[in-house]
């Protein structure tokens, strides 16, 4: 599937304008669903001092920023439509959130799957409901599965074991992932170098100390004239927003776990779900060709059971990886 296909099937609908404008005067945030889009607008809007004082939060109760309230328009947000429907427009202000490292590529991965919408999908969803559940949201996910694993019909539901190892593949092989494909065409469009572009890193989100850093740039950038002398009531509500993000949360531990792999210092291991330990898979499976993490129902409780595996994996077992492609 070449690029502007995959902008046709995967990309929403192109006359969609998303916000009240086809364009903000101040600034436009462009972003992929489920990579906060709508907190980034309501943290320019309520504090730019070029806006009118903002006396509601668009705060849902899942911990989202998605509630309609009276916003000034000159900070608006949009989906990919907003290229096609703005395609005469030129140096526009214009913020783009994209990763900018692996651990952000994993989340975007994360957010194209599952997070983009209201339908509240979550990664374990593969092997927790039995495969008739799941045809109307991971029909090609379940039929990639039964596939590559030669699973038979009879087969009602998927293990554990098999869904993480069906992720971990995905972050082993340099075969590119239908989402890197769509964030590259994102990345890439003709459009974007027209415009007065910064690009916020999607990672910035995952701390509070990023995010700021990431939101003093955007300001100085785009002459938003953020009043950083409030960055106390920013960090309440970057708080607020974390708090209810299982993801975010896990995304940070999974960023603790690694270093501490690579310190080779001991620490516990919180429940995660199967896709970041599938993620934690191919980083062991990178770091030495020859091993191959167990295929289990269960995981890692901590970094020592990691390091054990690394250290005492049987000489005997020990063969070159037919998943790590040669670049």
């Amino acid at each position: 599937m070449n690029s502007s296909d995959i902008r046709k099937e995967y990309f929403e609908d192109p006359t969609r304008q998303w916000d009240t404008v086809p364009y903000a005067d101040l600034l436009n945030i462009v972003f992929i669903g489920g990579t906060y889009g709508h907190f980034l607008k309501f943290i320019v809007d309520k504090f730019s001092t070029i806006t009118p004082e903002l006396n509601q939060t668009p705060v849902s109760k899942l911990g989202t920023f998605h509630e309609t309230i009276n916003y000034s328009n000159k900070v608006c947000r949009y989906h990919m439509s907003f290229t096609l429907l703005n395609k005469n427009e030129n140096n526009l202000p214009v913020c783009c959130i994209a990763p900018t490292s692996d651990i952000g590529l994993l989340f975007f991965r994360l957010s194209f799957m599952f997070r983009s919408g209201l339908q509240q999908l979550y990664p374990d969803m593969l092997w927790q409901r039995s495969i008739p559940e799941q045809k109307n949201y991971f029909y090609e996910y379940v039929e990639s599965i039964k596939r590559l694993y030669n699973l038979k019909e009879n087969c009602v539901k998927i293990p554990k074991f098999i869904v993480r190892d069906w992720y971990k593949l995905g972050y082993l092989q340099n075969d590119k992932s239908m989402e890197q494909k769509i964030y590259e065409d994102y990345k890439g469009l003709e459009f974007f170098k027209r415009q007065n572009v910064f690009n916020f890193p999607l990672e910035s989100f995952f701390s509070f100390n990023k995010f700021i850093n990431s939101l003093q740039k955007l300001d100085t950038h785009h002459n938003l004239k953020i009043d950083f002398q409030r960055t106390k009531e920013i960090e309440e509500f970057f708080n607020i927003g974390i708090s209810g993000d299982k993801y975010r949360q896990q995304i940070v531990h999974v960023q603790d776990i690694l270093q501490s792999i690579q310190k080779q210092s001991p620490m516990q291991i919180d429940e995660l779900d199967v896709l970041f330990e599938a993620y934690i898979y191919a980083q062991i499976e990178k770091s030495d060709n020859l091993i191959k993490a167990p295929l289990s129902n269960s995981f890692f409780n901590n970094t020592n059971e990691i390091f054990d595996l690394v250290n005492f994996y049987p000489d005997f077992y020990k063969v070159n990886n037919p998943n790590l492609k040669k670049k």
